[in-house]
């Protein structure tokens, strides 16, 4: 058995999380200039939040919420969790199986803790679980309660909370 020292793993985990930061702001300053196409506006204003939404000896969850304010507005959220014991990044596909199951259980949950979201009642279950599927789109991450799952849409982000640590 190998112990990796741990300034090491802070090292790791910390440029990750410096990267995954950089990588947010940067596209949604990119949308902001119309660098691919989509806005542009003089005076619009940048916003990058990040939340550690679970701590833990072995687990960091962070989620990443960022806006363009202005004459037409963006929305998203962006998540990283990491494990602490190794410094690597915890792959989505680890946290959740998408599947037709995780797309009844999503709009159950949904409604319970959201109510109703016109966007995603609108959505076809073909749709959503294209989005659930969807790497740039799907939104997973750790909090003490159990695993946020979300999407982004043109039209906003919605989560919900499922109680399984790992779905």
């Amino acid at each position: 058995l190998v112990t990796v020292p741990s300034f090491i793993l802070f090292h790791a985990v910390n440029r990750t999380v410096q990267d995954t930061l950089t990588w947010n702001e940067s596209s949604a300053e990119a949308y902001r200039d119309g660098a691919d196409g989509s806005y542009t506006e003089d005076g619009a204003v940048v916003s990058t939040v990040v939340y550690v939404t679970l701590m833990e000896e072995d687990r960091l969850s962070l989620v990443c919420k960022y806006e363009v304010s202005g004459k037409n507005d963006y929305y998203g959220l962006d998540a990283l969790n990491m494990d602490m014991t190794t410094g690597t990044e915890i792959p989505n596909s680890t946290l959740l199986e998408v599947d037709d199951t995780l797309v009844t259980r999503f709009r159950v949950q949904n409604s319970k803790q959201n109510g109703s979201i016109t966007w995603l009642d609108d959505m076809s279950d073909e749709e959503l679980l294209k989005i659930l599927s969807d790497d740039e789109k799907r939104v997973v991450f750790l909090t003490p309660v159990g695993t946020e799952v979300g999407v982004n849409t043109d039209d906003g982000w919605v989560t919900v909370t499922f109680k399984e640590n790992a779905l």
